[in-house]
């Protein structure tokens, strides 16, 4: 009778966080779609679907204004584009907020690589390509760190943290790993400017620190086991 007892809770208590996650938190997080490769502004438009709300983001951050003819064009497009990037925010929600504010620096340096690839005695055209994998990963890694973030605190208690959303960040992570050697092969071989370079590996040194902090964000996702994750595993 005990066991029959204990199969019956467990088959209503997974019951009950089936209908908490609902289908937003069931899947993965791999489903974030690439953006196309346009210089157009960034774009954020919220749609509301039941409790969960659908972000959809437009990133190729900034409008480019033609090649920076140097470097101090190249800083005041950023501080141009961190201004646009500031203003979006205040029509985001408090979750968006948090993971943007996170990330805002990594698409800025996205934005300061491609421009830096472009401009007259930069690093060369090979450095946008570069660029452009890390800014489709940022489209990846904001959506995974949002699904992470709107997970409900219920959910988390008896299903754990979502383990596909960080596992697709771990990914991520993994490939941003192989561009940042990449770029820091191009800087240590170009012969350009030494104010080309320093401002190149101030991009590099960010995007390093963001991999980190997103490799812990992953693990401690990962570590949100919940009474009944292993139903799921």
């Amino acid at each position: 009778m005990k066991f029959v007892t204990i199969i019956i809770a467990l088959i209503l208590a997974s019951a009950v966080v089936l209908a908490v996650a609902g289908p937003g938190e069931q899947g993965g997080a791999g489903g974030a779609p690439e953006q196309a490769q346009g210089e157009q502004p960034v774009k954020v438009d919220t749609q509301n679907k039941g409790e969960d709300q659908q972000l959809k983001v437009t990133t190729t951050a900034g409008e480019m204004k033609g090649a920076p003819e140097n470097v101090a064009a190249v800083r005041q497009q950023m501080m141009e584009q961190q201004q646009t990037m500031t203003k979006e925010m205040e029509g985001m929600g408090k979750d968006e907020q948090k993971v943007y504010q996170n990330q805002n620096q990594v698409r800025e340096a996205v934005q300061a690589m491609k421009m830096l690839g472009e401009m007259p005695g930069g690093i060369g055209s090979e450095v946008s390509g570069i660029a452009q994998g890390f800014d489709n990963s940022v489209q990846a890694t904001i959506q995974a760190e949002l699904k992470m973030e709107k997970r409900s605190g219920l959910t988390k208690l008896f299903a754990g943290g979502d383990h596909d959303a960080a596992k697709a960040m771990e990914s991520q992570v993994e490939q941003n790993q192989v561009r940042i050697q990449e770029m820091q092969m191009l800087h240590d071989e170009c012969d350009c400017d030494a104010e080309v370079k320093a401002m190149l590996q101030e991009q590099i040194q960010t995007m390093t620190q963001e991999q980190a902090r997103l490799q812990d964000r992953a693990e401690q996702e990962l570590s949100k086991k919940g009474m009944f994750g292993w139903i799921w595993k």
